[in-house]
């Protein structure tokens, strides 16, 4: 027996991963067809799928941890204003542009 047991957790719902939450999103959806009839859903679906993975989310957690850091000044106290990112930030962005998420507000409109 593990001493460090000490009880049995079966009041919590499992992790929700593996999860696609374009799919399960009936108000995204339907917001998408009112507003936006001719946009192309297929990479906001493949997006879903993507960010409903455990790993994903692992990545959202930890970007949310670990919040941006303004280094103001280099060692040598050089200004620099220079902003480091968590890994886990670059990874939900490079998920973003590749769904094209990035440049949305300047699409042309549909």
């Amino acid at each position: 027996m593990n001493p460090f047991v000490t009880h049995e957790v079966f009041n919590q719902p499992e992790p929700l991963v593996d999860y696609d939450l374009f799919a399960t999103n009936r108000g995204l959806q339907d917001a998408l067809r009112f507003n936006a009839p001719t946009l192309e859903l297929a990479p906001l679906q493949a997006l879903g799928r993507e960010v409903g993975t455990a790993q994903m989310q692992q990545h959202a957690r930890l970007a949310n941890v670990h919040t941006p850091v303004l280094h103001t000044h280099d060692r040598f106290g050089r200004r620099i204003d220079e902003v480091e990112f968590h890994p886990s930030y670059h990874a939900l962005m490079t998920a973003a542009v590749g769904a094209g998420l990035h440049g949305t507000p300047w699409a042309e409109a549909g």
